[in-house]
């Protein structure tokens, strides 16, 4: 199985595992199915959070109802069952959070993204949002409630902020080493037969071009070889310094002996050169 590092962007990779006869065409779909996914989950786990952690019994005065007063009760005793369950919700919500976590999934565990894992931890909050709200989700949750019932991840996304990073799998590009794969081709025809190689590819939209070459050093090793430099050239600063001070006083040493003292034989004629100054 070939193992392709997928990335959008730096905080968006994730891994993903096709073996090298599958058509690109596919390939393409699954990652930008797999990539919208992700973002679906991450929305709604954001939502999910702020209503699990602001506390449900706090719709009373969000909400305003105007119609009969069966119906806010109704709702007071959804938000009386949202509290009760708030824990149930936040767990659910850190196990999703743990999927789309980079730094598991492209650490050393490797841990590869699927479609149907993501479809459960999505069928996870839906029962575990059920179960706390079984009346359904009050109206101010509108944004909660599309994300969860869409059928597609881009009508779950075309309210919220991530509706601009929706890829598209019919028209996304797939691009590796400054190739696009192709969409009428296999995979060993771009990165060659070997199962067991490792690739980073980049999704891309359609007329976007091939993405932008990266830095051969990450940020954080230029700067950590920056501050390197710095200290080493401020430790060689002071060792010059030092050997400069020790090379001046050895310089003027001499100038202590008798014999180069200029006034040596006047003192010696006077029988003054033993006398030392207090």
């Amino acid at each position: 199985m070939v193992v392709f590092r997928v990335q959008r962007s730096a905080c968006r990779a994730f891994l993903v595992e096709a073996p090298c006869a599958t058509r690109n065409d596919a390939l393409i779909r699954s990652l930008c199915s797999v990539f919208n996914l992700r973002l679906r989950l991450a929305a709604l786990v954001e939502v999910l959070e702020d209503v699990a952690r602001g506390g449900t019994s706090a719709l009373d005065g969000q909400t305003q109802i105007e119609s009969a007063d069966d119906e806010r009760t109704k709702w007071k005793a959804d938000a009386s069952a949202g509290v009760q369950h708030q824990d149930v919700l936040l767990r659910v919500a850190m196990d999703a959070k743990a999927v789309l976590d980079s730094s598991q999934t492209l650490g050393a565990r490797r841990v590869c993204s699927t479609e149907s894992e993501l479809l459960e931890k999505l069928q996870h909050i839906r029962s575990a949002v059920a179960q706390a709200f079984p009346m359904g989700l009050p109206p101010p949750h509108h944004l909660m409630q599309r994300l969860l019932d869409a059928e597609s991840t881009e009508k779950a996304l075309s309210e919220s902020a991530a509706a601009l990073d929706v890829l598209s799998g019919e028209t996304a590009e797939l691009w590796w080493a400054g190739k696009r794969f192709t969409r009428d081709t296999n995979v060993c025809d771009v990165v060659g037969k070997n199962d067991k190689s490792t690739i980073i590819v980049t999704l891309q939209k359609k007329g976007e071009g091939a993405p932008r070459r990266e830095s051969a050093v990450h940020e954080d090793e230029r700067k950590a070889m920056t501050a390197f430099c710095c200290q080493k050239q401020q430790t060689q600063q002071q060792q010059q310094q030092q050997q400069c001070g020790v090379e001046d006083e050895a310089e003027d040493y001499y100038k202590l002996s008798s014999w180069a003292d200029p006034t040596m034989l006047k003192k010696s004629l006077r029988g003054t050169e033993n006398i030392r100054p207090f």
